[in-house]
């Protein structure tokens, strides 16, 4: 199944949200709760944490670039080294830890975006 196509059920405590995998910008871990960021704007709270969302997430293109976020690699910007943050297209950003940040500069992928 294309992820282009495939649709991720986001459950909160009141109703089930659906959107598109494609549509998932990044997700962001907040201890039990998780917000997912889409590219609309809109933003969902969902009480999962970003752990659980990541597995169901395998082999869809998503990256998980600090314990607290979660990014999808089809919106890449850039990768600004010197403050260890990864841009978005849409205007976000989401910090690449420490540790995640010597195997993150490996990645193939990413080698174009740093600056």
């Amino acid at each position: 199944m294309s992820t282009n196509i495939a649709h991720f059920i986001a459950i909160d405590n009141k109703r089930k949200e659906f959107t598109l995998i494609k549509d998932i910008v990044m997700m962001e871990g907040c201890s039990n709760y998780s917000i997912i960021h889409l590219l609309s704007g809109k933003r969902i709270l969902v009480c999962q944490t970003l752990k659980q969302l990541e597995s169901k997430l395998v082999g869809a293109g998503f990256l998980r670039v600090h314990r607290s976020h979660l990014i999808n690699t089809s919106y890449f910007n850039y990768y600004e080294s010197t403050e260890g943050y990864v841009h978005l297209n849409n205007g976000m950003k989401a910090e690449v830890s420490r540790r995640k940040k010597n195997l993150f500069k490996e990645e193939t992928i990413m080698q174009k975006f740093i600056r």
